[in-house]
Parts: C-alpha cells; sequence; structure tokens
C-alpha cells in the first residue's frame, strides 16, 4: 500500500501576523481599548478571548489574541500554519489620564456650574460638598476628536430654609467634550452633562457605573 508522505506545512510567526494587521492601543492608562484594524484585503485575522471589546484597559494588562478558524483554513490552502493559534499582548503605550492638561480647567468649570445651579436667596442656603469624581473615555464617531472626555462631580447638596429645616440631596454635574489627536481638549465645544437630583446617593453612583463613568481620584 500507499504511504501518503505527511506535508510540511510553513510556520507563520506572530510577528508576521501582526505586521499584516497592527494591533494598537488607544485611550488612556486605565480607559483603553484594542483597535484591530483588518488586512489591507480586507480580512479580520484575529479575535480577542472572552471579551470581545475590552474597555478600561491599562498598561502592563495581557489581552488573548486567536487566529479566526476562516483564516487558518486560508492559511492551510496556501500551505502555512500559524506557529501559534493563540498568544497574549501586552498592552502598551496608553497616556496617563494626567498628560490631558485641560482637567482642571475643567473640573473648576463643574465646580462653577454646580455653584450657579445652587445660589443663595432670600429663603434658602446652600452647602456643596463633594462626594467624588467620575471620569469616561470612549471612542469617538467624529474624526476631528480622538476621545471623547466625560467628567462629572457628585455633591452633596444640603439647603437651609429661613425657618432653619435642612433638605439634603446628592447631585451630579459634569461636562463632555472632544479630544483632540494632539491630546488637547476641545474647550470651546464643552457641553452640560444632565444632572440628577437624588437622596440615594448609591444609586447616583450606579447610574454614572451605567454610563461607563468610574471614580477618578487626583
Amino acid at each position: 500500500f500507499k504511504v501518503e508522505t505527511l506535508k510540511e506545512y510553513e510556520k507563520v510567526s506572530k510577528e508576521d501576523l501582526l505586521k499584516l494587521t497592527p494591533v494598537s492601543f488607544e485611550g488612556f492608562n486605565g480607559y483603553g481599548r484594542v483597535s484591530i484594524p483588518q488586512t489591507k484585503d480586507e480580512e479580520d485575522i484575529f479575535t480577542i478571548d472572552g471579551d470581545s471589546n475590552p474597555k478600561d484597559l491599562k498598561n502592563g494588562d495581557n489581552i488573548k489574541l486567536v487566529v479566526r478558524d476562516y483564516y487558518l483554513n486560508k492559511l492551510k490552502k496556501e500551505g502555512k500554519v500559524p506557529a501559534e493559534k493563540s498568544f497574549e499582548l501586552p498592552v502598551s503605550g496608553l497616556k496617563e489620564v494626567s498628560e490631558i492638561k485641560e482637567l482642571k480647567d475643567i473640573l473648576k468649570k463643574i465646580d462653577d456650574y454646580s455653584k450657579s445651579e445652587n445660589k443663595n436667596s432670600s429663603s434658602s442656603s446652600y452647602t456643596l460638598e463633594p462626594q467624588g469624581t467620575y471620569l469616561g473615555i470612549f471612542s469617538s464617531s467624529d474624526s476631528a476628536y480622538e476621545n471623547i472626555i466625560g467628567l462629572s462631580i457628585i455633591y452633596k447638596v444640603t439647603e437651609t430654609k429661613s425657618d432653619r429645616s435642612k433638605e439634603t440631596h446628592y447631585k451630579d454635574y459634569g461636562y463632555v467634550a472632544g479630544v483632540k489627536k494632539d491630546g488637547s481638549v476641545d474647550m470651546d465645544k464643552l457641553e452640560k452633562l444632565q444632572f440628577n437630583t437624588t437622596t440615594d446617593l448609591e444609586g447616583l453612583k450606579s447610574y454614572l457605573s451605567n454610563y461607563k463613568l468610574k471614580e477618578y481620584k487626583q
């Protein structure tokens, strides 16, 4: 009987695959995203193991890239196989949030905004106490911006009425703006975020968390 000779496949390194589709990381440290472009032939080589669209990546994290089945078959037809069908890629190159120069200016604007909404009058006076700063950084659909930044502060607002009775609420005040390619914030196009009034602090934190804003410690 005839013995089939085993076909020797040429091994393709992960470095060669990454040259075809240079994976990069966007956003900021702790708020990073992964970008996997198509090849010049408009092919998707990789999928991400686990969460297909990981957010809030930080430098030093790892994502696991898996070569797609259809691309494995394509390589096989060409007499090739990947040296590794899956491998980990470390997250790197994400800038620090502190590099956003205008962050302090936005925080000052939020402070002014909160005070303008809670002005003392003949019938009431207000005390505002910050309870935490919340930050979200998102990809932008507008080509003028590389990222969109959302910044919000939760305040404990105590209203003292003329009869000396007191009422306490929690309110969040914030702004959203585009971050340009050079890393600067477009301060001319700041937009106020809709603010909420509630007696439930934890509920308000959950609300911001649902909108992917997380506590930012300066």
